[in-house]
């Protein structure tokens, strides 16, 4: 795709002499925060009630200019079907339909999903993606850090996208197979199906052990009642969200547009009972 590193040049817009300064200075361009971890408009917390924190690294000044212009460029790669997260034109919302009138939910979680993507396998995705070994090499120095993904970067979640295709697409493979819909929202992964489909989650969990990616086995789960989907429940085919997100829609116009996006994909005459 990209032959030599003067080509990548062109694309990021910036010259292969800052390329390489902030190459062989990274440690110069990341911030370290921490940013509290929330679900439903509210503070997730611990066991002891302390307020969980999620570690971020975003670039600052040229790295992050190169990296918003390589995000760009990335996004142009097409991405299989089921791919849901941090794909242009789709989100949480539309990941849920897909779902929608099923009855069998399993929903699994990927534990580190980001960190535990190695610079080794970004270096290897560009490779097969028709890139230059030199360009390969650049690439992986400006997106990952310390030998693998940050949660922060911009480029982090479609390079994680990418990384996850060979694994997502022998999912799909056990999906069509056994006649389940398959979605994966970065991390979050949910199969569902009009069939109890029991039987087929070792095979699932196999694969994805087999791909090295690591389970969350807290925050696996097989449901018939009430299953949410990327933060979103689904009741007798409707979506519905929760009523602490309900509750902030009353002071945040930002999440009232987005619960009428929810809704709006319900039938005018559906009613729960």
């Amino acid at each position: 795709m990209i032959s030599r590193p003067k080509h990548l040049s062109y694309i990021l817009r910036c010259s292969l002499h800052e390329i390489y300064h902030v190459v062989d200075n990274i440690d110069d361009y990341y911030l370290f925060l921490q940013k509290p971890k929330m679900k439903y408009g509210r503070f997730q917390r611990d066991d002891k009630g302390e307020i969980k924190k999620r570690d971020l690294y975003p670039a600052i000044g040229s790295l992050e200019k190169i990296q918003n212009r390589l995000y760009r460029f990335l996004q142009q790669i097409e991405l299989p079907s089921y791919a849901y997260g941090s794909v242009k034109a789709k989100d949480n919302i539309q990941n849920a339909l897909q779902h929608r009138h099923n009855k069998y939910f399993l929903s699994v979680d990927l534990k580190n999903f980001f960190p535990n993507i190695t610079h080794r396998q970004i270096f290897h995705m560009f490779r097969c993606r028709g890139f230059s070994p030199d360009v390969s090499q650049l690439l992986t120095k400006l997106t990952t850090y310390k030998g693998g993904l940050l949660q922060g970067p911009a480029t982090s979640p479609v390079l994680a996208n990418l990384v996850f295709v060979d694994t997502g697409m022998k999912l799909q493979q056990i999906a069509e197979k056994y006649n389940l819909t398959f979605t994966a929202y970065l991390d979050d992964l949910t199969f569902s199906s009009k069939s109890d489909f029991k039987h087929v989650i070792s095979d699932i969990l196999k694969e994805i052990q087999m791909s090295g990616f690591i389970l969350n086995h807290k925050k696996i789960k097989y449901k018939t009642y009430f299953p949410e989907v990327t933060g979103i429940f689904i009741y007798k085919g409707a979506l519905l969200v929760h009523p602490d997100t309900l509750y902030r829609a009353m002071v945040n116009s930002r999440t009232k547009d987005y619960i009428k996006r929810v809704f709006a994909h319900n039938k005018p005459c559906s009613k729960l009972s």
